[in-house]
């Protein structure tokens, strides 16, 4: 018995009292693996959210009413992901706001680090001096089974200014006016008149023939050499001959580069090049190209599905020889 006449509260007596106050063994390991199972959701998701990335970048953000500004977009995305076209959307928008969209040239993408990387340049140039906005550009890519993710690049502001100082006026010259004595009222400026011009001595037909027809000749000429040139570059044989002799080159140097760049030329010889299938095997020989160390794609079976599909538009086509 304790001095004061009472025993220590024993485990059942406690158990209730270390609950109300948090400290029951129970209860903090069951709290403690609720939130490991909370930080992991929060890091599936963060890894997931990350499968595309991008940046929007300006060159300058002050500049005069004579400069451009070059708006960098960069977007990362993983290897098995492709991204929907959004330049033509930006550009509306970036219209919207008072730009005029000068030019837009897009790097080839590349491999950085396991992730594709493709930047895309705008050259902007403003009409008036003023605080012009550049608009927030989204993006989305598609993953291979078809699913979506967006990223929203943030929106930026660019000041133009005028290169002329603030309190000075701008006077256009009047050509023409008295500068003596100035009308007053509706006073008529002068009698207007017809001022005829020197006569022109006419040319003789055989100026004009010994002149024209040599230039018509020579211009004939150029027509039918480069004409020829044309036939002999782009003949429909050598390009499906090209790309025969790339999908057979896969074998021997696992390179699917010439097999896409002669597969591309194909389609624009068949009239079903806009066809799904076709379409679906580009996006596949991309994927192929860049992600291929990641994903070990069969370089061979892939060669030899577009020389199938090759041969079906080829068919399709007319067979051009």
């Amino acid at each position: 018995m304790s001095l004061c006449g009472r025993h220590p509260p024993t485990s059942q007596e406690r158990e209730p009292l270390e609950r109300s106050a948090g400290l029951c063994p129970r209860l903090v390991a069951t709290r403690f693996a609720s939130v490991i199972f909370a930080l992991l959701w929060l890091a599936q998701s963060a890894v997931a959210a990350q499968a595309i990335a991008g940046r929007a970048e300006l060159s300058a953000t002050s500049i005069t009413v004579t400069d451009r500004v070059t708006l960098t977009v960069t977007l990362e995305t993983d290897p098995d992901y492709t991204v929907e076209p959004w330049k033509d959307d930006a550009a509306k928008q970036l219209e919207g706001a008072g730009w005029t969209v000068v030019s837009t040239t897009a790097d080839a993408p590349a491999l950085h680090d396991g992730r594709i990387e493709r930047t895309t340049r705008l050259l902007l140039e403003p009409f008036l001096d003023g605080d012009y906005d550049v608009p927030a550009i989204t993006c989305t890519a598609i993953g291979p089974a078809g699913e979506k993710q967006t990223v929203e690049l943030a929106a930026s502001k660019v000041e133009v200014t005028s290169r002329l100082p603030a309190d000075e006026t701008v006077q256009l010259p009047l050509p023409g006016l008295p500068t003596a004595t100035p009308s007053d009222g509706d006073r008529p400026l002068g009698e207007l008149r017809v001022v005829p011009g020197p006569k022109l001595a006419e040319p003789s037909a055989f100026l004009v023939g010994a002149i024209i027809v040599p230039l018509v000749a020579a211009a004939g000429i150029v027509v039918i050499v480069v004409g020829a040139a044309g036939k002999r570059r782009g003949r429909p044989s050598d390009v499906w001959r090209e790309l025969e002799r790339s999908t057979k080159l896969v074998r021997s140097v696992d390179d699917l580069g010439p097999v896409d760049r002669a597969f591309r030329a194909c389609l624009v010889l068949a009239p079903e090049r806009k066809s799904g299938e076709a379409v679906a095997l580009l996006e596949r020989l991309e994927r192929a190209r860049y992600a291929k160390l990641a994903r070990g794609v069969d370089a061979c079976a892939l060669a030899d599905e577009v020389a199938r599909v090759a041969r079906a538009l080829r068919e399709a086509a007319g067979g051009a020889a």
